[in-house]
């Protein structure tokens, strides 16, 4: 039976462990002036993450998709994206 999920926008005050979670595989960090970061949870855990970065007024590119080992095999990419 598959776990629900959430998926929802960070909040400002996560930015450090947005920005801890991604130093800890070796990503860019976030800044929430230039991006829109989505969490994804599972049962009221955070299971990952994933962004849209601002390129300029008429592109965004997607990226800093990473969920956590013990969530993988459960489709949490899929809803990021």
């Amino acid at each position: 039976m598959k776990k629900p999920s959430l998926l929802r926008r960070a909040e400002p005050s996560e930015i450090s462990w947005v920005n801890q979670c991604y130093a800890e595989v070796q990503f860019i960090h976030s800044n929430f002036d230039r991006e829109v970061i989505a969490i994804a949870e599972v049962n009221g855990q955070k299971a990952g993450l994933g962004r849209l970065v601002t390129i300029n007024d008429e592109n965004l590119e997607l990226g800093g998709m990473y969920v956590f080992e013990e969530f993988r095999g459960q489709g949490i990419a899929r809803k990021v994206l």
